[in-house]
């Protein structure tokens, strides 16, 4: 049976113009914090053939208002009493400040405003959005699918984004969804889709994202391989005392933007 526009599981979206990662349940509020494991794999394919591949894990903890992701030598946190993010460098002991909501916008003037205005408007394409309506079970967990999908900004490749939610996680969630919306308003590919992932109920226990063009295929998978109740270390929400402020550098996180032009 058709649906209206406002009932239709599968749409065509536009949305204005990326880790990408992980969207929560809400629930009740606790009062533990909690700390979450996700195993990421990272495979390139030309054709059937594996390119590259590479493993490694993401680390995240959550509390009632802020949350931190570690991932190998970085971390980003989320203080919601703050307003702010911070970007610790570990290898550099360093750390930048950022306000939030993150306002990619104010941080270009002149010549490169203009080359983000139009980078922002090559990712702003509609994207197909398709809820399962079968369970499907992940590791201990019942969850349900949501794809996401669209042209990219490069001619004939495609990216695919599919979330595997469960509801049987009780988590805080609007810590850990800010910290998400704000890393993705730093990066251009991720805004189209995110917004639509964080909208979906339940805690992310399966998210690949995968671009795809006549010859190659790249994909990023993290799975939920852990939770559990945990008191974090001594200061684990703000940038340790032995480290140094630095500016916020936002070429670190927009690339393209300090690429040579053509």
């Amino acid at each position: 049976m058709k649906t209206g526009p406002n009932e239709a599981r599968k749409t065509k979206v536009g949305l204005p113009g990326l880790i990408p990662i992980f969207t929560l349940c809400l629930t009740a509020p606790v009062l533990a914090d909690t700390m979450v494991e996700y195993q990421t794999e990272f495979r390139s394919f030309e054709g059937a053939r594996l390119r590259s591949q590479l493993d490694s894990k993401t680390f995240g903890w959550i509390a009632a208002d802020r949350a931190r992701l570690d991932r190998t030598e970085k971390s980003v946190i989320f203080r919601a009493d703050e307003r702010k993010m911070y970007f610790l460098d570990h290898k550099t002991k360093t750390w930048q400040q950022l306000a939030v909501p993150v306002k990619l916008e104010d941080h270009f003037v002149g010549e490169r405003k203009a080359m983000l205005a139009e980078m922002l408007a090559e990712h702003a394409g509609p994207v197909e959005v398709e809820e399962s309506p079968e369970p499907e079970k992940i590791g201990s967990w019942v969850t349900r699918k949501l794809e996401i999908s669209g042209k990219t900004a490069t001619l004939g490749s495609r990216e695919t984004v599919e979330v595997w939610n469960t509801t049987e996680l009780k988590l805080h969630r609007s810590p850990y969804d800010e910290l998400r919306r704000n890393l993705a308003a730093l990066n251009p590919s991720a805004r189209r889709w995110t917004e639509h992932a964080l909208a979906f109920d339940g805690f992310t226990v399966k998210q690949t994202v995968s671009i795809e063009d006549v010859r190659r295929r790249t994909q990023v998978t993290n799975q939920l391989v852990a939770v559990a109740e945990r008191d974090p270390p001594e200061g684990h929400y703000s940038p340790p005392a032995d480290y140094r402020e630095v500016p916020f550098d936002v070429s670190q996180y927009v690339q393209i933007l300090t690429a040579p032009r053509p």
